[in-house]
C-alpha cells in the first residue's frame, strides 16, 4: 500500500478489529512504511478512542452498519453514473435535518439587514427633512423697566417692545 493510498473503510475496521488478516498486514505495513504515516495513523487511532467514550456513542445513538450502507450506495450511484456519462456527477443533498442550510441563509440574511439599516441611516440623513408648520408659533416675550427690545418675528415683522410691557 503506497503512503497516500490509505483506505478509509480499511483504516475503520482495522480500528475496530475487524480485518482478516492480510488486510491486518497491509495496515501494518502501511502504519510503518514512513514516521508520516505513523503520526497520522497516532491521530486517527486518537479520535476513534475519544469517539468510542462519546456518551451518545455508548447509547447507540446511530447505527454505524446502516450509516455505512447507506453511505455506499450513494457512492456506488455515482459511480455508475459516471461510467454511463463518461463524467463524473455529484449530487448534493440537501435535507431539513441538513444543518449546512441554517448558517448560510443566516449570512445572507444579516447581510441584507445590515444594507438595509445602512440605507434607511442614509436616506434620513441625506434627504432633507421639511418641518413646515401651518400653527403659527405662540411666545411669550417681556421686558423689564428700562429696557427696550427689538424683535424680529417668524413672518418677518419687526416689533419694538417699550419698557414695562
Amino acid at each position: 500500500m503506497m503512503q497516500n493510498d490509505l483506505k478509509p473503510a480499511l483504516l475503520v475496521r482495522y480500528l475496530a478489529n475487524q480485518t482478516t488478516r492480510r488486510e491486518a498486514q497491509k495496515m501494518e505495513q502501511w502504519i510503518n512504511a514512513s514516521a508520516q504515516n505513523q503520526e497520522k495513523f497516532e491521530e486517527f487511532e486518537k479520535i476513534w478512542t475519544q469517539s468510542a467514550d462519546r456518551h451518545d456513542f455508548k447509547q447507540n445513538a446511530f447505527d454505524a452498519d446502516e450509516d455505512w450502507q447507506i453511505l455506499s450506495r450513494k457512492l456506488e450511484r455515482q459511480a455508475s453514473a459516471a461510467d454511463s456519462s463518461g463524467r463524473q456527477s455529484y449530487s448534493i443533498d440537501y435535507n431539513v435535518s441538513d444543518n449546512r442550510f441554517w448558517p448560510v441563509f443566516a449570512r445572507v440574511a444579516a447581510i441584507f439587514l445590515v444594507a438595509g439599516l445602512i440605507g434607511v441611516f442614509a436616506y434620513r440623513s441625506w434627504v432633507p427633512t421639511n418641518k413646515t408648520s401651518s400653527e403659527p408659533t405662540l411666545r411669550a416675550i417681556t421686558t423689564a423697566m428700562g429696557q427696550r427690545v427689538n424683535l424680529t418675528l417668524s413672518d418677518g415683522t419687526k416689533v419694538l417692545l417699550n419698557a414695562g410691557s
